[in-house]
């Protein structure tokens, strides 16, 4: 089996050929360096489209989702979509521009956020099953492991000394009646 030569590998902040991101959208791809102008209006266009409200707050959802043990809910997703479009008809606003391309960019975006919160759930519930097999494991270990001992804490297959030991042999006096 062969392995790859990394020596003669280029370095791509070296090479020349410009560098091109996902379209924009005018429908060019970007290259590095180009018109900051450019960038500035097609951000615009995303901040000011009418299902970023909506975009934020799955973003937001899917990060306190990463950073805590609690994961929000699918029904909490469906919920938020619910009020947002709710909000949305009672304000007689619309929920797409006439650029085809952001609304297009947007809704893909809200999917991906919330096929990313489904999976961080399905996650935490692995995770939580996990743990309670190990516990009910341990658990049922520590018993098995208690059975082993003797009264006096020495396991009775223990041959340290070479000899079988008895529980008399650990208790200092038998009791006898006598104090």
């Amino acid at each position: 089996m062969m392995t790859p030569n990394y020596a003669n590998r280029k370095d791509p902040s070296t090479s020349t050929k410009p560098v091109t991101l996902p379209t924009a959208v005018a429908g060019q791809p970007y290259v590095v360096g180009e018109d900051p102008a450019r960038l500035e209006q097609d951000k615009r266009a995303i901040y000011k489209h009418p299902l970023f409200p909506l975009l934020a707050l799955l973003f937001e959802k899917c990060e306190l989702a990463t950073q805590s043990p609690e994961c929000p809910s699918s029904e909490s997703f469906n919920v938020d979509i619910q009020t947002f479009v709710q909000h949305q008809q009672r304000d007689k606003k619309p929920f797409f521009t006439d650029n085809k391309e952001v609304d297009d960019l947007m809704v893909s975006s809200i999917q991906v956020l919330r096929i990313h919160l489904l999976e961080l759930e399905k996650v935490q519930e692995l995770c939580k099953d996990f743990c309670n097999r190990y516990i009910t494991c341990l658990k049922g270990k520590m018993q098995s492991e208690n059975l082993l001992r003797t009264d006096c804490g020495g396991y009775e297959s223990d041959d340290s000394g070479g000899t079988t030991r008895t529980s008399q042999q650990y208790y200092p006096q038998q009791y006898n009646g006598q104090y």
